[in-house]
């Protein structure tokens, strides 16, 4: 039997690969988003979260593999919501 270590509040991760999540919020289109929820229901263990991310993952390996290295850090945060008209 294996011992289910968790994590204390506020203290260090007990699995290396853990990382904090954070929310996203963005506009998608409807058939998008239809088509991402028929293949999570009809694949077991597969979430909506999971296929974002690692769909994200892929489109970022892409670009940077297209790039040839990785983006540097921005140097100052996004503009978020609409774009002004």
């Amino acid at each position: 039997m294996r011992n289910k270590q968790t994590k204390a509040k506020g203290g260090p991760s007990t699995a290396p690969q853990e990382r904090a999540r954070q929310n996203l919020t963005v506009q998608i289109d409807g058939e998008l988003i239809e088509r991402a929820r028929d293949a999570v229901f009809h694949t077991p263990g597969l979430t909506l979260a999971g296929l974002v991310q690692s769909a994200l993952a892929e489109a970022l390996k892409r670009l940077e593999n297209e790039r040839g290295e990785p983006y540097p850090k921005r140097p100052a945060a996004i503009r978020v919501g609409r774009p002004v008209r």
